[in-house]
């Protein structure tokens, strides 16, 4: 139980690290005087260096210890808090703010692959979905852990990051067992290219986008949208804690009962139908909870509720689905290529909204949204027949 707890926390503590820019939107425009396209180039280069590293050092999980490249991944970002705290202009952001992304991306990986390691398969399930629950975890405790001024939180940040990450090398490195066996280049070579030309790999990765990409909306365009919306509030920073604390208790509720769900329907129908639909189902109400969000005020609250039940959903179901999709000797390659392909989605939210939003203002999010609507029906009917096993079915 204390080595899981352990690996809660410390995920939980990345997530909240890696989101911390974003928590502050007054006070870093204030500071550092950048435009929307600017704050779009910013996303878009966070969201791209995350992408990359769920690709790149998510894989090593299936070489190194997952729990060693998790504490180094906590000393990182630690690292970069402490750069960013005494950072002063909008190239340091260019360069800071994504790092704590790349450095970040390749931990959840880690987190999953320590389950499939040191728990029993039976639990999984369960155990992935409390996992999952450390976004929302990160996010409800935000603002009340949040304190003070922009600069003294991310330097408190940083060197408590630094300060668990010997907790977590010395707590989880002995209790993991030793990773697997390398394969032969030539082997992994082959085994990388089976998993990049897999329809099955790109059907889930490409539900999975959807997912994060509204995800990444709610993270990176609300407190902007809420700043600029008419009917907002002079203090814009309570109305966006509001909305993200709704997002992320939604998000607990609905990670938490979507596992449930999925649990309970694979005891009476076939696995896979069952967390396909289910996730489907979220999907297409994510889809419209968040259209209602940048739609109107009036259903900011309620709309955040859903949109980050569903959200959250749908990112717990795909990842049971891409961790199971592949062997165990392939889980963190095939999980890394998925999670690289659907952070595609925030690189999306980045720099082409912005310029969008520049010229037509937010009205281009609600268009955005519905337009991905009518993609995500489509998907469905033309993926129908594509297996979600890379190989032969994984009980």
């Amino acid at each position: 139980m204390f080595r899981f707890c352990l690996l809660f926390l410390s995920y939980s503590l990345l997530v909240h690290c890696r989101r911390l820019f974003f928590l502050f939107p007054d006070e870093t425009v204030k500071t550092f005087q950048y435009s929307k396209t600017e704050y779009g180039h910013i996303v878009s280069a966070y969201a791209a260096c995350y992408m990359v590293s769920k690709l790149v050092l998510g894989s090593l999980n299936d070489v190194f210890s997952p729990s060693k490249l998790l504490s180094l991944s906590i000393t990182a970002v630690g690292l970069v808090l402490l750069g960013l705290s005494v950072s002063s202009s909008v190239i340091e952001l260019y360069l800071l703010v994504p790092l704590t992304a790349l450095f970040q991306g390749g931990a959840w990986l880690s987190t999953v692959k320590f389950l499939k390691q040191n728990y029993p398969s039976d639990k999984f399930p369960i155990l992935f979905t409390i996992l999952g629950c450390t976004n929302n975890f990160s996010g409800i405790l935000a603002p009340l852990v949040n304190v003070g001024s922009w600069r003294n939180l991310t330097f408190f940040w940083g060197a408590g990051s630094l300060a668990f990450s010997i907790l977590v090398y010395f707590a989880l490195n002995n209790s993991s067992k030793s990773p697997d066996q390398k394969s032969p280049a030539q082997s992994r070579s082959f085994e990388f290219k089976k998993i990049f030309f897999s329809p099955t790999i790109w059907k889930i990765g490409v539900f999975m986008l959807m997912a994060i990409l509204v995800r990444a909306l709610f993270e990176m365009w609300i407190p902007v949208f809420l700043t600029n919306s008419k009917d907002s509030s002079k203090d814009s920073s309570t109305d966006f804690q509001q909305s993200t604390a709704i997002f992320e208790v939604g998000g607990a509720v609905g990670g938490l009962v979507a596992g449930i769900l999925v649990q309970y329907a694979q005891k009476y129908f076939d696995k896979d139908e069952s967390r396909w639909t289910i996730g489907c189902l979220s999907s297409g109400i994510m889809l419209i909870s968040a259209t209602s969000v940048f739609s109107s005020d009036e259903c900011c609250k309620i709309g955040s509720f859903f949109a980050g039940a569903t959200v959250y959903a749908c990112i717990n179901i795909y990842g049971m689905i891409s961790a199971d999709s592949a062997p165990y000797h392939m889980c963190a390659a095939a999980s890394a290529f998925v999670s690289f392909l659907s952070n595609i989605g925030p690189i999306v939210a980045g720099s082409p909204l912005a310029m969008l939003i520049e010229k037509f203002g937010f009205v281009v999010l609600p268009v955005f949204l519905q337009i991905l609507t009518a993609v995500f029906v489509s998907l469905i009917f033309i993926t129908k027949n594509i297996p979600l096993h890379l190989v032969e079915k994984i009980d």
